[in-house]
């Protein structure tokens, strides 16, 4: 299982940034910027201890409902884009609390400049490629979210250790 915080914020930023490369040029600088002023406020905050289970499952399921939206039409995306940006950027900056701290979060958070190359493509028409990473990006976020459910030998510790 991947425990760090870069990794999936990283993700989380990617996904925002595929969902919205669909999206007007405004509600797209709108939307990276929420991500990342969100992220940033919550892993500065001071918080309460966290569940990692819970932190990093609600990324993974944050992953996959974001990365999901950009299967859907352009013109359904912009009402959704700002909403599916501050619900990556909460996870986004809850990781860094359980993952390795916030330096982590300046790590992953670049991915958000994906949207320069997404956009690019949506106005190239070629924005099968965009739904092609979605798709990479729901099939990592689904096993990682469901593995901890599985007991498969060698992923937790059992009798014998």
């Amino acid at each position: 299982m991947m425990r760090g915080a870069a990794l999936p914020i990283a993700l989380l930023a990617a996904a925002v940034a595929l969902v919205l490369s669909y999206a007007d040029p405004r509600t797209a600088r709108r939307g990276a910027a929420l991500f990342l002023v969100i992220a940033v406020l919550l892993s500065s905050a001071p918080l309460p201890a966290l569940s990692d289970d819970v932190v990093f499952l609600g990324c993974w399921l944050s992953l996959f409902i974001t990365a999901g939206l950009s299967h859907l039409k352009a013109s359904a995306m912009a009402p959704i884009a700002l909403a599916a940006a501050a619900n990556a950027g909460l996870w986004a900056g809850l990781a860094p609390h359980v993952g390795g701290g916030v330096v982590k979060l300046y790590m992953g958070a670049p991915a958000i400049l994906a949207l320069a190359p997404g956009r690019w493509l949506v106005r190239r028409k070629a924005s099968i490629v965009l739904r092609v990473a979605a798709s990479w990006l729901m099939a990592i976020a689904g096993l990682e979210a469901l593995l901890p459910l599985v007991s498969t030998p060698g992923y937790r510790p059992d009798h014998m250790e």
